[in-house]
């Protein structure tokens, strides 16, 4: 089920996001969406515990490793950057256009 599709079938549904993510660029972008709570994975798991419960359409969590990784300064995200995201949130596999050696 695509994002459209579950707020198109439950608009006031609150997602929490559980992620690895460290760039402070995407997570700010993430952190733009009024329905989304943000938990770091290097966070301890009753942070994620906490987010599922404070889940709600109007309120938002971020658990303190992510509160610090959104306080970072941001730079724009390069063309590359952007085009990678692209194709991560579509769902296709990224592997390296070049042998790594």
């Amino acid at each position: 089920m695509s994002k459209s599709d579950l707020f198109n079938k439950a608009p006031k549904a609150s997602l929490v996001v559980f992620t690895d993510l460290i760039n402070p660029d995407i997570l700010s972008l993430l952190a733009a969406q009024q329905h989304l709570s943000l938990v770091a994975k290097r966070d301890n798991v009753n942070y994620l515990l906490a987010a599922i419960s404070a889940a709600h359409p109007t309120a938002r969590f971020r658990s303190p490793a992510m509160r610090q990784l959104l306080l970072q300064e941001q730079s724009p995200l390069s063309a590359c950057e952007w085009r990678v995201l692209g194709f991560r949130l579509s769902g296709a596999a990224i592997r390296p256009s070049a042998p790594i050696s």
